[in-house]
């Protein structure tokens, strides 16, 4: 089923706007155990979101294996429960148009016709290079997707796109700790899977012993992984709805908010990178954001209706809902060659390659914590003195929590490797960042 097709019998059905969008899907998902492949997922499906309006009254839903009757299904429920919920009283409705959405985002030719080998080969390749550590564990996942879409609105905007992505975790566990890394792409090629995990096997190795550290300040080097999971929450908290419910960047536009080194932008438009597309889920044009210029709180993301209510214009952030970010990318005026040339800047410090469990306890202030887990280096001088104890009790978790603040954290980015990439973490899965490793300053560490 289409989503013009929806849409109209949304209208039809006596609702002011609607929203469409169809996709279909093919997904494939392999895991890694005991170093070895373990097992092979395939699932093949398609679904469509509707999103309504009445009144200023909002509903959404998602319609599993779109057929006709269950799309009517879907709006006779959205006509009965819009009896029960509350006008939206400041919805301004969705984007205008018409437009013209940028060409780009070229799907891999792999991606169209891959199969259960193409992961077994990425599996395979990882394993080879990561059995150089022969006494360790290896696991891992391996995911491949490819979903078309299309989008259809009842103010005529239509448009249609693709979204390949590829990803790969894996986790080398040896008898004292263990180092996992993400590696996200739009298709295969230009991907070093071996290297990839030749890598993690040498970082385990690096750590030659374990032990503990004082809590006190220490300054902190988060790899690419980590450190998107902990930044991304400032394009998250730069959403108008967040700020309009409290966020640490509330009433700071215009303000100094990071180092004045730092830039942070929100981009749904970066062609090569996964998660991108011409358009955003009401049909407006994506586009590339600063949020923070030069340390500086330059722009908040809306859709069209929070546009209108603050006289701005869309950043191309529907959520139709509300606004969501897109894909966070951060960048550093002052640069190093690489992450041992960042650990060279620190008297005392640790390298943090993962992270689980960030929480803020005062989104208002930006009071935060987050528990480092896997391999965490106890810097010394700029060399890796020791890995952190694990606590055996549970797996790979260490003894220690970073409790600090994200705008103290922001101002205290020194600098960055030149090793930018495209990934992503467990905790924030779906959510995608390009970063490179950066140097926190003073960051504040207990230990249990």
């Amino acid at each position: 089923m289409h989503a013009e097709e929806i849409v109209r019998m949304a209208i039809r059905s006596g609702f002011d706007e609607a929203v469409a969008t169809v996709s279909a899907e093919n997904s494939s998902y392999l895991k890694l155990a005991n170093s070895g492949i373990d097992s092979i997922v395939e699932k093949r499906y398609s679904y469509a979101t509707l999103f309504v309006t009445s009144k200023n009254r909002i509903f959404f839903a998602d319609i599993q294996n779109p057929s006709r009757d269950d799309a009517l299904n879907s709006i006779r429920l959205a006509r009965q429960q819009m009896r029960f919920i509350a006008a939206k009283e400041d919805y301004r409705g969705i984007a205008e148009g018409p437009f013209e959405y940028a060409r780009g985002g070229k799907v891999p030719v792999e991606m169209r016709d891959y199969g259960q080998d193409a992961l077994v080969d990425i599996a395979e390749s990882m394993l080879s290079g990561a059995s150089i550590s022969r006494s360790a564990e290896i696991a891992g996942t391996v995911h491949m997707s490819m979903s078309d879409y299309e989008l259809y609105t009842s103010n005529g905007l239509y448009g249609k796109g693709s979204y390949p992505a590829v990803g790969a975790s894996i986790r080398v566990i040896g008898k004292e700790t263990s180092f996992q890394d993400f590696l996200v792409s739009r298709g295969l090629k230009g991907n070093d899977f071996e290297g990839f995990g030749r890598n993690a096997s040498e970082m385990l190795s690096a750590a030659k012993s374990t032990g503990k550290i004082r809590p006190g300040k220490y300054d902190v080097v988060y790899l690419q992984s980590p450190g998107g999971s902990l930044l991304s929450n400032v394009t998250s908290q730069a959403c108008i709805s967040s700020v309009e419910t409290g966020s640490f960047l509330g009433g700071k536009l215009g303000q100094k908010v990071a180092d004045s080194n730092v830039t942070v932008y929100d981009s749904g438009a970066e062609r090569g990178g996964v998660g991108f597309s011409a358009f955003d889920d009401e049909g407006y044009p994506t586009q590339r954001t600063a949020v923070i210029k030069d340390g500086v709180l330059k722009n908040y993301l809306h859709n069209s209706s929070t546009a209108k209510k603050y006289g701005t214009k869309s950043t191309g952030n529907a959520g139709l809902v509300s606004p969501r970010p897109n894909t966070m990318l951060f960048r550093h005026r002052k640069t190093v060659n690489d992450v041992h040339a960042l650990l060279g800047e620190m008297r005392k410090g640790l390298l943090v390659t993962n992270t689980w469990y960030t929480r803020f306890s005062n989104y208002l202030t930006g009071d935060f914590s987050t528990v480092p887990r896997d391999l965490t280096f106890y810097v010394e001088d700029g060399e890796p003195k020791f890995a952190i104890r694990q606590v055996k009790k549970i797996g790979s978790f260490i003894g220690v929590r970073i409790s600090d603040n994200m705008l103290r954290m922001m101002g205290n980015a020194e600098c960055a490797a030149m090793d930018m990439r495209q990934s992503t973490s467990w905790e924030s899965e779906g959510t995608y960042y390009t970063m490179p490793s950066v140097l926190i300053r003073d960051v504040s560490v207990t230990t249990s």
